[in-house]
């Protein structure tokens, strides 16, 4: 079966075959003028060829046609207009329009445009660049460094390009919220899937006092374990879920996908799990509760669009297989650490790939809307500065590494084969809209932009 990135690039290869060869759309397009043509840029791993000459215009060009193949996968991008809310991007889309002491238009949306014509096309951008951003020379840059002027320039052609989501109303993305305050992550779906599960009409096993609930995030660029602590009634009243730290291991993680068909897949569990449940005993030390609990704890392993991609290259059981072998090193194995107590055990519970439309996307919506909103409290008391918002609700756009999904409350009925679901937490419900754009997050847009 072919895999998703390579229907891309064929539907690419039909598109490009379909266009003016006046004017070439060349990669160093998309990097900052001055970046040097031997420059490795490590994702994708190749080097740009040619020195870097930003110019907005034609760089653009080149996600067009990417955004458009993926449109011809997916379906058509969804009509935003129908959102009951205005809308907030997360994730890339905030860190395109946030780069560290170089630009910050998170607060005007419609300003990233010129900040990258600014910052990215002046005539040896690169060096000033390097000064803003503290580095001594370019080899001290980082991988998303390296890459922002492309990755900033993609998100603002997904937003408001030719087949952005918002190119008949613009004014209805308002801003991009981070997903850390104060060092706490306060946006992940992981916490989501837990309201929506504890909170959930009927639940016949969510009466709990204080459990301890681990959700590793099997994401396509890294794998999060997320500890969290949650008391709930079991009758569907709002659960108090309670977000106390996540972990990851660091560059040398690229996603439990690479060890699917590898000589020994099994080396997941010794390189990442293990690993991840170690780290969680030795950094998480300021919680003496946690430290102390002999609970059997819970863990969920829930991947998303990284295992999309790899059922489609190598086939259901090959995935299923693969998950078996992770299930039974944490039931049977997997340590919380030497200095855990000795009768505390772990159980996986759910260990599989995630729906991006019904799932991903909709826990995502119900995580920032329930922080930020508390829409789904008995008496909502907003965050300050989102008190305002239209009906309580925001709709929200989280580009990912390897998918970006568009979620917004609409009116009337719920209808899955059309996107929209039924949210319902403590008494409370919402329809909302999500779909899952495979190939549009950040990272593979950006290999299928470069393999043009």
């Amino acid at each position: 079966m072919r895999t998703f990135l390579a229907s891309i690039f064929a539907a690419l290869t039909l598109l490009v075959s379909g266009c003016s060869d006046s004017v070439t759309l060349s990669i160093e397009h998309c990097y900052p003028s001055g970046m040097a043509a031997d420059l490795a840029l490590t994702d994708p791993a190749r080097t740009l060829g040619a020195t870097g000459d930003y110019n907005y215009t034609l760089c653009s060009a080149r996600y067009e046609r990417v955004i458009s193949a993926a449109i011809v996968t997916n379906g058509a991008i969804p009509n935003t207009t129908q959102s009951r809310a205005s809308f907030v991007g997360i994730d890339s889309a905030h860190f395109a329009l946030t780069f560290e002491s170089v630009w910050n238009v998170t607060l005007t949306p419609a300003s990233l445009r010129q900040a990258l014509d600014t910052h990215c096309s002046s005539p040896s951008a690169w060096g000033p660049m390097l000064t803003k951003l503290g580095l001594a020379g370019p080899d001290a840059a980082s991988k998303f460094q390296r890459n922002q002027c492309a990755n900033s320039t993609y998100v603002n052609t997904m937003l408001f390009g030719n087949n952005g989501l918002f190119r008949n109303n613009g004014s209805a993305f308002a801003r991009t919220v981070s997903s850390e305050q104060n060092g706490a992550t306060v946006l992940t779906w992981t916490r989501g899937y837990l309201l929506q599960r504890y909170g959930k009409p009927g639940c016949t096993d969510c009466q709990v006092t204080d459990e301890y609930r681990i959700v590793i995030d099997a994401g396509s660029s890294g794998t999060r374990l997320s500890l969290y602590q949650i008391t709930a009634n079991g009758n569907g009243a709002y659960p108090q879920v309670t977000w106390l730290t996540t972990l990851k291991l660091g560059s040398t993680d690229k996603g439990i996908d690479d060890f699917v068909r590898t000589a020994n897949p099994g080396e997941v569990n010794t390189k990442v799990i293990g690993p991840l449940f170690t780290k969680l005993q030795t950094d998480y030390t300021n919680n003496a509760n946690w430290l102390a609990t002999a609970q059997n704890v819970k863990v969920d392993l829930l991947a998303t669009a990284g295992m999309r991609e790899a059922e489609a290259k190598h086939g259901k059981a090959a995935i299923d297989n693969f998950y078996a072998l992770i299930k039974t090193y944490i039931t049977n194995q997997a340590k919380t650490g030497s200095s855990a107590p000795a009768n505390r055990t772990s159980t996986a519970e759910e260990v599989r790939t995630i729906d991006g439309n019904s799932e991903e996307g909709v826990w995502s919506w119900t995580n920032l809307n329930d922080h930020y909103c508390r829409y789904f409290k008995a008496n909502p008391d907003p965050l300050a500065e989102y008190a305002n918002t239209t009906n309580g609700m925001y709709g929200v756009v989280e580009v990912g590494g390897a998918s970006t999904q568009v979620s917004f409350p609409v009116s009337g009925n719920t209808d899955p084969a059309n996107n929209r679901y039924a949210v319902t937490i403590g008494g409370k419900s919402a329809t909302v809209y999500n779909k899952t754009f495979l190939g549009l997050g950040q990272d593979l847009a950006r290999t299928s932009m470069a393999a043009q």
